[in-house]
């Protein structure tokens, strides 16, 4: 008799095969120094990096990207093994040809994975097509090493791109050129395509990839009597034949369908367009409907010369035109082609028409029923032209060229379901640009930052970045009223909101002070600066004060234009202007941010002033309103300081000039407030030490600090660099060479502190393959407990189930240690031996006839087998008994992959066959 695995917290009396999960609350996020720079990464504008507390370890996490998302798409989206959607947008990206992305259902998160930058291919036209080995292949039409396009491969379990093969340029060739449609699976695990161009004839070929050994085989030459210049795709159709259609050749020039049969190798023309009667010049594939029949479209022809849709039987050879597109009901010029959804219906749509931009339309095999099901107006996209995706879902998904808030085409979803369509993603977004600040950790353990350009309207951006899932959110465009090109941070305020300045923008182009709630997502500007009255132009960033008020400088403005100090309290929404810098000897024109000593009072700097007027190091007393200049800067101790100060454990302040010192180039120097000893303590010198530093010192939690330079270094992009005020030792720990960065500019590196989770993330899964799971959120460092404080295993993300006992998790990274899942333990009070991996079929791939072997399951009990298709329709059943083997004839089936399903009580098994033709 079968035991069973219960779990008083999971309800449950019986766990199998499901996946079920309890989400406590866990964060673990590892200290780091986090840091960015104005310039350099994937497209030269800007990135987030992260390193180790001591500096080591240096991390691109996000690279700034103006078309982060490409544009004008083309082809279908495919959903991958994952459950994600994969597709191309044949514009946009880095080099402005394109780019392959992934879209995650369940997140709507958009990540483009890679750029076509010439070499790995450009323009791409078409779709990604899944292979058995669960990996996506795809072309491109141009680019590539005869730029006549490139046949890869994309693995989006290692996000991992290979070019698999180069198209050739001359129009008589081999290998063909420009292949403008997408891939096609047969039943025998090869691929199948066809190029625009090239071939013997110069008029294209139909080719054969296997996978398995990267073999490319010309099958057949186009010869225009036979069609010419396929623009689409090839259909696999249940008969174990391939369909197409050529775009034009055939007796009358207007296209052919074809039937191309894999076993003898086999090119048959079955049909000439002849424009007027039944189409012409089709752009799209043909799709097989649930009666057999195969179903398409014409870009061009019919009785107004704007395509028709069409049946095809391949049974009987016959070809009936269904539909003329004709008006705005029916949309005109059908670009793609059909797709069919769970309901049996085809689905499809048009690139002019109804509202003028396309329509979206049902049509339906059993009714021969055709229904507009929505309009595209521009706003929500225009100009589809590609196929509709079918998702596990059960909504379809597709693609706009154009239309969308930035006109170059959306990514949308509709539901077959509910007749709803849902935009999802306007194409070519941009995320900002040149980040001058620093970052802020807010409560929620994010970090939060700002960007001087790029955006909506270029102007700038405030982003946030989860380190804990390495996710960028865009949450704010700067668009002028509310602020324009912030140069600062953004500070954490007692009441958990962030404040932060602009440089320019808001009513009188002086910049504003805003504040962000980060828990609420909500802006709201502050205050306008007016210059006079306010100060104006603030390159810093606020500093929060023990008396819970934010201070800052405005570097023009004030009585004298000069600059000043401002004091704003975030809970009576008060500005105060506390100071106004004069010409003379006590500086003017401060650029970074002040800084509370443990004396209580501010420190800062002036870029200029002073009695040299070089700049001066100042301290602002808030008990008293009064500012004392305490040191000069004379040129060989260091000139025009654009950073701040940062206080050290041994209490005295470090800073960094921009120019002066022994090399010109800046200097790294201490103050201490104590003595009011100034003390130059390092010359920057280029290439060794780095030069120019811009911005700010952090503090690490090894007590060492740690900057950045804007030049110098191996590639004169600038260096990161660790200082041990104990030793006052330098230490260079990075050279940014441009794809790590480049040119950090203003601000300084945040050091963020793990937040312990109070409780950690997990799961009782199965692994199919062995016993029961115990699973956490993280990937390392876990503690697993059984009964009390007995330790059973550690620093493995899944424990197997082996024993009954009350199980508990502890997480730990680096410093952090979380707390047990106390109110929360796994009680386990038996375990059932798992039986999955005895259930099994062969052959596998099969060809006439499956094994099943029953004898895991319950003897003298029906099992019941059903073979359904990858859409989850149900094909043949039949019934079993537990304990046996039983035969199914599959002999009917066209060749392709299916899904097997056991069901047997509570126990419902799943696995997939490949049906072969040989």
């Amino acid at each position: 008799m079968n035991t069973r695995l219960h779990s008083t917290w999971l309800r449950p009396s019986r766990l199998c095969w499901l996946f079920l999960l309890i989400a406590f609350s866990s964060k673990a996020q590892t200290p780091a120094l986090w840091g960015m720079t104005s310039r350099g990464g994937t497209d030269g504008l800007g990135t987030i990096f992260k390193t180790n507390p001591d500096g080591t370890s240096q991390s691109v996490q996000k690279s700034f990207k103006y078309l982060v998302s490409g544009s004008r798409p083309q082809g279908s989206l495919t959903e991958g093994q994952n459950g994600k959607l994969y597709g191309m947008a044949s514009e946009g990206g880095l080099n402005e040809t394109g780019v392959l992305f992934e879209y995650d259902l369940a997140t709507s998160a958009y990540i483009k994975k890679l750029d076509f930058i010439g070499a790995n291919g450009e323009y791409p036209g078409a779709s990604l097509t899944k292979a058995s080995n669960n990996k996506l292949y795809g072309m491109t039409a141009y680019g590539g090493a005869n730029n006549a396009g490139v046949l890869f491969e994309y693995d989006p379990a290692t996000s991992t791109y290979t070019k698999k093969l180069d198209f050739e340029n001359p129009n008589i060739s081999a290998l063909g050129g420009a292949p403008l449609g997408s891939l096609t699976l047969a039943g025998n695990g090869k691929l199948y395509g066809m190029t625009n161009y090239g071939g013997s004839n110069g008029y294209g070929v139909l080719f054969e990839y296997d996978p398995a050994t990267s073999t490319y085989t010309n099958k057949f030459n186009f010869n225009n009597t036979t069609g010419s210049y396929p623009y689409g795709s090839l259909n696999l159709a249940s008969n174990g034949k391939m369909y197409g259609m050529t775009n034009q050749g055939g007796a009358n020039n207007y296209g052919v369908l074809f039937e191309y049969d894999l076993a003898t190798s086999t090119y048959s023309k079955k049909l000439d367009f002849n424009n007027t009667t039944n189409g012409a010049n089709p752009k799209g594939n043909l799709t097989q409907a649930g009666n057999g029949k195969l179903y398409g479209m014409t870009n061009a022809g019919g009785a107004s010369g704007t395509g028709v849709l069409f049946e095809y039987d391949p049974a009987t050879s016959t070809y009936t035109k269904k539909l003329d597109f004709i008006n705005n009901t029916t949309g005109y010029y059908p670009n793609g082609s059909l797709a069919i959804a769970a309901n049996g219906k085809l689905y499809g749509t048009t690139t002019s028409g109804g509202a003028n931009n396309g329509v979206l339309f049902e049509y339906d095999p059993a009714t021969s029923t055709f229904t507009k099901k929505f309009d595209f107006n521009g706003t929500n996209g225009s100009n589809p032209s590609s196929i509709l995706a079918l998702a596990t879902n059960g909504k379809l998904y597709g693609l706009t060229q154009d239309g969308g808030s930035l006109s170059d085409g959306v990514l949308f979803e509709y539901d077959p379901a509910t007749s709803t369509f849902t935009k999802k993603l306007d194409f070519n977004l941009t995320d900002g640009e040149s980040p001058l600040g620093s970052l802020a950790q807010a409560s929620n353990g994010k970090l939060y930052g700002t960007t001087n350009g790029g955006g909506a309207t270029g102007d700038g951006t405030l982003f946030e970045f989860d380190p804990s899932t390495a996710t960028y959110t865009k949450k704010l465009d700067f668009i002028g009223e509310n602020g324009l090109s912030p140069e600062g941070s953004l500070v954490l305020a007692g009441n958990g909101k962030m404040y932060g300045m602009t440089n320019d923008g808001g009513t009188n182009s002086a910049g504003v002070l805003f504040e962000y709630d980060p828990t609420t997502s909500t802006f709201t500007k502050k205050l306008d600066f007016n210059y006079t009255t306010t100060g104006g132009n603030p390159s810093g960033s606020l500093m929060l004060a023990t008396n819970g008020k934010l201070y800052g400088l405005a570097t023009y403005g004030g009585v004298n234009d000069k600059g000043v100090i401002f004091e704003y309290d975030p809970a009576t929404n008060i500005y105060t202007k506390r100071i106004d810098f004069n010409s003379g000897s006590g500086g003017y024109q401060p650029e970074g941010d002040l800084i509370q000593a443990t004396n209580g009072k501010l420190f800062g700097m002036t870029r200029f002033g002073g009695t040299n007027d070089k700049g001066v190091i100042f301290e602002y007393d808030i008990a008293t309103n009064t500012v004392t200049k305490r040191v000069d800067f004379t040129g060989a101790n260091g000139e025009t300081p654009t950073g701040s100060l940062i206080q050290a454990p041994n209490g005295k302040l470090y800073g960094m000039t921009e120019r002066g010192g022994a090399n010109t180039i800046g200097v790294l120097f201490e103050y201490d407030p104590a003595t009011n000893v100034y003390t130059k303590k390092l010359d920057f010198n280029g290439t060794t030490n780095g030069g120019t530093p811009n911005g700010s010192l952090e503090l690490s939690s090894n007590s060492k600090l740690y900057g950045f330079t804007t030049s110098g270094g191996i590639n004169d992009f600038g260096v990161l660099f660790e200082y041990d005020p104990a030793t006052s030792i330098y230490t260079k720990k990075q050279d940014f060479a441009g794809a790590n960065g480049a040119y950090p500019y203003k601000g300084s590196l945040l050091f963020s502190y793990c937040t312990v989770p109070a409780k950690p993330v997990v799961s009782i899964t199965n692994n199919n393959t062995g016993s029961p799971l115990l699973n956490s959120s993280s990937t390392t460092g876990n503690q697993w407990y059984l009964n009390g404080n007995v330790i059973i295993g550690a620093t493995s993300n899944t424990f197997p189930v082996t024993q009954v006992g009350v199980y508990k998790v502890r997480v730990k990274e680096d410093v952090c240690l979380s707390t047990f899942s106390d109110d929360q333990p796994m009680i386990v009070t038996a375990i059932e031996p798992t039986f999955v991996q005895q259930v099994g079929f062969y052959p596998n791939p099969a060809v006439d006839e499956l094994t099943l072997d029953l004898s895991a399951f319950e003897k003298n009990q029906t099992v019941i087998v059903s073979t359904v298709d990858l859409l989850g329709r149900p094909i043949n059943q039949l019934a079993g008994e537990g304990g046996t083997q039983v035969r199914m004839d599959v002999r009917s089936l066209a060749p392709g992959q299916y899904i097997i399903q056991f069901h047997q009580g509570t126990r419902n098994i799943s696995k997939s066959f490949i049906k072969s033709i040989q």
